[in-house]
């Protein structure tokens, strides 16, 4: 696992677990924007070690599995739904 995904993963725990709410919303976007990217970044370099040694968009969109769409999606979708439901307890 890499370590950057480990510290975003800690940030979306402790955005969940702290009480303080700026604090939390802090942390919490910070870990699910650091996912984000994450998937990002993966999609992007994941050939080269393996495969072809280059970096390459065309490669990348050519050889991309379906579970990448999977997990960028769910990220998205994690962080816009975040951010309704801190919107919400914001108004209450």
């Amino acid at each position: 696992m890499n370590p950057i995904t480990i510290i975003s993963l800690v940030c979306l725990f402790a955005g969940i677990w702290i009480n303080n709410y700026k604090n939390s919303l802090i942390f919490s976007l910070a870990g699910s924007f650091i996912l984000i990217i994450m998937e990002i970044y993966y999609f992007m370099t994941w050939h080269i070690m393996f495969m072809t040694g280059v970096f390459s968009i065309q490669t990348s969109i050519g050889l991309v599995y379906s579970m990448f769409y999977v997990g960028i999606g769910l990220a998205i979708i994690f962080f816009f739904t975040f951010i309704c439901f801190q919107s919400v307890t914001l108004k209450n």
